[in-house]
């Protein structure tokens, strides 16, 4: 699943052009970082849920795991195809 970027994302090399990639806080950092992408969502009962968001470098991590679930994965892969054309 991908999200469409923020609306003030800045340009630049930190920023992929098909919106995966976006400033935002890393869990893992704890702290504002410009590469971050989401990892999971959060679904409530009542209420807006939520998006958790880490780093290009811990959202790497966190899709390696066997627990991480697949639009993870295809999301890291499509972020590798965006770099490497």
């Amino acid at each position: 699943m991908r999200l469409p970027p923020l609306p003030h994302a800045p340009a630049g090399p930190a920023v992929s052009g098909d919106g995966l990639v976006t400033p935002g806080w890393c869990l893992r950092c704890e702290r504002r970082v410009p590469d971050s992408m989401a990892v999971a969502y959060v679904e409530t009962g009542s209420g807006p849920g939520g998006i958790v968001e880490a780093c290009v470098r811990h959202a790497r991590q966190l899709a390696a795991s066997p627990a991480a679930p697949q639009w993870l994965k295809d999301d890291i892969a499509a972020l590798d195809g965006s770099i490497t054309r």
